[in-house]
């Protein structure tokens, strides 16, 4: 009894790990999907606002502003 037991147990602690380990590999395929998506849709939603600074882009603020704010 003691016997099986211990090898109920071994195999339970064998599947914890397993099922540790995949979570953990997707965890680190969310993450490196993270550090690629946030920092584009980061950068997009900045440089599609309509704001009165996208003149500041250019070379020359006075030539596509026009003296206008």
């Amino acid at each position: 009894m003691a016997t099986l037991s211990a090898t109920l147990e071994n195999h339970l602690g064998l599947f914890e790990l397993s099922r540790s380990m995949h979570e953990a590999q997707k965890v680190r395929r969310l993450s490196i999907l993270a550090s690629v998506f946030l920092p584009l849709s980061l950068a997009s939603s900045l440089l599609g606002m309509q704001t009165r600074f996208t003149c500041f882009t250019t070379f020359s603020a006075s030539s596509c502003c026009s003296g206008r704010w």
